[in-house]
């Protein structure tokens, strides 16, 4: 055992925690590799891990097996995009009662990603509280009011905010405690993308006449800025231009995307296995990440699949992500559109490009920034009484003293009762909100008394 291996051991230890339960975003179990999914691999280690995500329409228990980590298990909810603290919330929150319920689980700990789950991330029972901030959806103008409040209220009950750059962190300052947020930012799994493994051959092949091959790997969505990659490819017509991740199903995504693809050297190898990204980082010239320079991104942004192209020894070329300059050289962050086309057609390999890359990806390895987060955990004094505070007037059916003590039938009547609720009058508010003035000040009139 390792002295780091040792100490998060006695972290995890001074936790007292029986299990872990990450509150995640929907879509979790189908994306590339992600900080949560190798904070849990550490976790499962220790104690079981459930995988909750927002994906079921079902107000009863809904779990499965992870079968990419052991010890393991996916728990489908049902979506909290409603009002803040209504009927979905307590649907959520119950349905997590239960399965904690049903398993055992005693102390839990509560690691929130989604703050969708702000209300259940404060009600549920914890050994202790992280909230872990991977994007700045303050600078975000596509975010609902909601889910901004959602946000501010749990960072400010986390016992611990965990930001992945100073951008990210900036907006929860005023919201928690002195020491109670730190940056740790993203990381990569060094000894799977750092391992000497053979040139995937599907790459090799669609190589052709073309002088080199530079690759995008994640998920193809509006966070891409299709111009300047169009725009790249006409410039350097010698390269071939790949894409190895999914694309959104979105109108505007798949039409620019089609689009691109028409370039003559432009191709994408759609969906891929995780397993396969280190094989196809081999097989090509550098890789390139064309974000947009969007403030939530230029700000604060710090995407993994840099690090991970870093720790397979590819140059990397990244559009203006203030975050990633502190890694520039050996990386390259282009401040502006000229930057970004001059250092792709410049990026190629060479020895020792190479090893001041891995050594760059090797001081991010992602054990090192789950042992930084645990250890720190382990030293907090948790938060108590002040989430109770906030939220004793906020359940009008029920009293959060009470929640802990509903039996799980109590629990399951209100997840159905709730439920009914919300699919019944759900089509009366949607009819109600598109009707013309006046006739819809009266229909909410009708409706405030159907909804009690």
């Amino acid at each position: 055992m390792t002295k780091r291996d040792s100490e998060i051991g006695d972290a995890i230890r001074r936790l007292g925690a029986d299990s872990v339960y990450f509150l995640l975003h929907q879509g979790w179990s189908r994306t590339l590799p992600s900080s949560s999914r190798h904070f849990a691999a550490c976790l499962a280690k220790y104690f079981p891990v459930v995988a909750v995500v927002p994906e079921t329409g079902w107000p009863g228990r809904v779990s499965r097996l992870e079968p990419r980590i052991a010890n393991c298990r996916i728990l489908k909810v049902v979506p909290n995009r409603g009002p803040v603290l209504g009927t979905l919330a307590q649907i959520q929150t119950a349905q997590i009662l239960d399965d904690m319920q049903r398993s055992g689980v005693k102390t839990p700990l509560l690691w929130l990603y989604d703050a969708g789950f702000a209300e259940a991330f404060a009600i549920l029972p914890a050994q202790a509280r992280v909230h872990h901030a991977t994007e700045n959806w303050f600078q975000r103008n596509d975010v609902a009011p909601d889910y901004i409040e959602r946000l501010k209220f749990a960072a400010s009950i986390a016992d611990l905010n965990v930001a992945i750059s100073n951008g990210c962190a900036l907006p929860l300052l005023p919201l928690v405690e002195r020491g109670r947020l730190i940056v740790i930012p993203n990381g990569c799994d060094f000894a799977v993308y750092g391992d000497d493994v053979p040139p995937d051959p599907a790459v090799a092949a669609l190589r052709g006449r073309f002088r080199r091959v530079g690759v995008f790997a994640g998920r193809i969505d509006k966070r891409l800025d299709f111009d300047l990659i169009a725009r790249t490819a006409e410039a350097s017509p010698d390269t071939l231009l790949l894409f190895a991740g999914p694309v959104e199903p979105k109108a505007t995504t798949t039409e620019k995307f089609s689009a691109l693809l028409r370039r003559p050297n432009v191709r994408a190898l759609g969906p891929v296995e995780p397993a396969t990204l280190p094989a196809i980082y081999r097989a090509a010239d550098f890789g390139f990440i064309p974000y947009v320079r969007d403030p939530y991104i230029a700000e604060s942004a710090f995407p993994e699949q840099a690090l991970e192209m870093a720790a397979a020894g590819l140059p990397v070329v990244c559009s203006m992500m203030r975050p990633l300059l502190a890694l520039c050289p050996p990386l390259a962050v282009a401040e502006t559109e000229r930057d970004f086309l001059d250092a792709f057609a410049r990026a190629r390999r060479n020895h020792d490009m190479e090893r001041a890359l891995r050594r760059v990806a090797a001081a991010h390895d992602y054990n090192d920034q789950f042992a930084s987060i645990v250890t720190r955990l382990a030293t907090i004094k948790r938060k108590e009484g002040t989430r109770f505070a906030q939220l004793a007037a906020c359940y009008p059916h029920v009293l959060v003293s009470e929640f802990h003590n509903l039996t799980r039938k109590s629990r399951y009547s209100l997840a159905v009762g709730g439920a009914l609720r919300h699919w019944v009058y759900g089509p009366i508010t949607r009819f109600v909100d598109r009707l013309p003035m006046p006739a819809r000040d009266r229909a909410v009139r009708i409706k405030r008394v159907l909804l009690g």
